[in-house]
């Protein structure tokens, strides 16, 4: 590659998801990397080779060394990395997983390893503008050392790089203002994502300095596994989960103690949003799973009981199952390719229909559900034109007519397969994922086809070959972490958990605040794995009577 050199690109809109063609040339060429700037676009040169220079010597070296390599040469035979300059639309920075597969796999790919950079909001080499490229030359290596990771984790890895970097990740300021956001959830309006960011690089610094260091996170990253697994496979070497250290997290957060799981050794962290308790209450919340709630019990004074009254169960997804207990649910994460395949014989019909109900929550324009048939035992497929699928794809993520956005309710669905009676068939519903935010997804129940007298109502057997697709119930077991923070005269400290009863219900009694205890705060924390709905609790906070208890 040579400076001058120009090439076409497609920018993708993060915000609506689509694209828009553009030309660039390049400008600098460094030792690993292209630098291209929109030709609608100037950069100063200074700016540039700035940039590069700092990229070469001092961002590069320390994400490459701790966490690996994008892939390299790579799809477009390069060595070097291409960092191109336009300006962009929803976000500072992105790097596209898209661009690393031939467009005939997916029409709006570049065929390189990109990362781009919005030429409004960042000049080139500066503090903010190296920041943003080392969170995204994460990504690009997350994908090459492990394909399909979870955007909380691969998210917080990128804050993390920055981090690594020598700079600092403005967002876990935003997070300790608003501690109550879910750890290990994505959200897809990008206007809300920023706490959520805040909260993953405050975990995997914690993570970092009790549990491996810098080379601890590499190893991370190249775990197969992802999310929550991925995390606990890395943590079994230190005979933990991950359950266990987001319970020290959180109150490490609050207490940042100097030493012990209860701080960040390398880290000054301040929680900024404890709800103040001046009387006694009685209060109703409404939290979501692996998030904290804070209450500073510090001016109450005295003697003071606490009750806790948590739910008992939790809903895996939006809404029940249909009819019955049990339904198929295609999972939730990012980077699935879920399906449920079943074999049926219509070489006696002379007409055929298939029903089916279906709940889904998808990303839009982003994540699809499929409905599909094959006559040649799953050499090739033709995907099912249903009542409530689209063609809508502004992102080039969409394989035909599918299922995306929410259907907010069941929905009764019916398609004709008399075209394909006179043969064995197999019937396929399929899930697919982008890889970064997602929904609940899809669910599917009361699988019919009339004319051969078949129903699965799936309570009982099934003739279905599932690959991501899980039977499920209705609701999982709701789990709690509630935890007294007392901070003494004398600076010590106690963290003590409340035990819980099997309805989830316990109580504690904290004397002596004011005196002996300076500080008081409890912490309630839902940890129910593998769902993304919030869940209730009860909290009474009782004083003294006038002529104590």
């Amino acid at each position: 590659m040579e400076v001058g050199h120009q090439d076409s690109f497609l920018l993708t809109n993060l915000t609506d998801g689509k694209s828009r063609s553009i030309n660039a040339t390049v400008q600098v060429v460094s030792e690993h990397a292209n630098w291209y700037v929109d030709n609608d676009v100037n950069i100063p040169a200074q700016d540039l080779e700035k940039a590069a220079r700092i990229y070469e010597d001092q961002v590069r070296p320390a994400v490459v060394s701790a966490l690996g390599d994008i892939w390299n040469p790579g799809i477009d035979g390069d060595p070097r990395l291409n960092i191109l300059h336009a300006n962009l639309s929803g976000a500072a920075g992105y790097y596209g997983s898209r661009d690393e597969f031939p467009r005939q796999v997916h029409p709006n790919s570049n065929e390189r390893e990109i990362i781009y950079m919005d030429a409004r909001s960042l000049k080139a080499g500066s503090d903010l503008y190296m920041g943003v490229l080392a969170h995204e030359l994460q990504h690009a290596i997350h994908w090459n050392q492990d394909i399909g990771e979870e955007a909380w984790v691969n998210e917080g890895l990128s804050e993390y790089a920055t981090n690594l970097a020598g700079y600092r990740a403005q967002s876990q300021d935003s997070f300790l203002k608003r501690p109550q956001v879910q750890l290990n959830s994505w959200p897809t309006d990008i206007q809300t994502s920023f706490p959520h960011y805040g909260a993953s690089v405050l975990f995997f610094t914690y993570l970092s300095q009790h549990y491996g260091g810098p080379e601890g996170m590499g190893e991370l990253v190249r775990q197969q596994l992802d999310g929550v697994a991925g995390v606990n496979a890395y943590l079994a070497q230190y005979e933990t989960t991950f359950t266990e250290v987001f319970q020290n997290w959180v109150v490490a957060n609050y207490l940042d103690a100097s030493t012990g799981p209860y701080g960040y050794p390398d880290t000054d962290v301040e929680l900024q949003n404890a709800a103040k308790v001046s009387r006694a209450a009685s209060l109703r919340e409404r939290q979501p799973q692996f998030s904290a709630q804070y209450y500073d019990l510090s001016a109450l004074g005295g003697h003071v009981t606490l009750l806790f009254q948590g739910s008992t169960t939790t809903r895996l997804v939006g809404d029940g199952c249909h009819g019955g207990k049990s339904c198929w649910w295609g999972g939730m994460a990012d980077s699935i390719d879920s399906t449920l395949t079943g074999r049926f014989d219509l070489s006696g019909l002379t007409e055929a229909n298939l029903k089916f109900d279906i709940w889904y929550d998808i990303e839009r324009g982003w994540d699809y559900a499929y409905v599909e048939v094959s006559k040649d035992d799953g050499q090739t497929w033709d995907i099912l034109r249903m009542s409530r699928s689209t063609k809508y794809n502004p992102t080039g993520n969409s394989y035909g007519h599918g299922y995306t956005g929410s259907s907010g309710v069941w929905v009764d669905e019916f398609v004709d397969l008399t075209p394909y009676v006179g043969s064995e068939v197999l019937i396929r519903f399929e899930y697919v994922t982008d890889d970064a935010a997602h929904l609940d997804g899809v669910v599917i129940d009361n699988i019919a086809i009339p004319e051969l007298g078949f129903l699965d109502d799936v309570e009982s057997y099934t003739v279905w070959e599932a690959q991501g697709f899980t039977r499920i119930g209705e609701f999982l077991p709701q789990q709690y972490a509630v935890q007294l923070m007392e901070i003494f005269e004398d600076d010590t400290f106690r963290v003590t958990p409340m035990e819980l009863d099997a309805n989830n219900a316990g109580g504690l009694v904290i004397t002596g605040i004011g005196s002996v205890v300076k500080k008081a705060a409890l912490v309630v924390s839902p940890i129910t794995e593998g769902t993304r709905h919030p869940t209730n609790f009860d909290l009474e906070i009782i004083l003294p009577g006038p002529t104590g208890p």
